[in-house]
């Protein structure tokens, strides 16, 4: 997921997959913030991530909410 956006989520199935830590960490190397999964079943399950826009306090900014949403298939 992007930087500049606070990312919260997701919420996931423990029967298909699992959150590993550390999860939704900053990797600098590629502006990117990284989650960690590992398979522990097969299905199909919907990852809903949500972000909001990263406001410093000192100026003015549009507060804005971005929805993205991965489908997993683990066979």
């Amino acid at each position: 997921m992007p930087f500049g956006i606070a990312w919260k989520g997701p919420t996931t199935p423990e029967e298909v997959l699992q959150l590993q830590s550390p999860s939704g960490y900053a990797w600098k190397p590629s502006s990117a913030c990284i989650w960690r999964f590992v398979a522990r079943g097969a299905g199909k399950v919907q990852l809903t991530f949500e972000g909001r826009a990263l406001c410093k306090k000192v100026t003015l900014c549009v507060p804005s909410v971005e929805i993205a949403e991965f489908t997993m298939r683990v066979a």
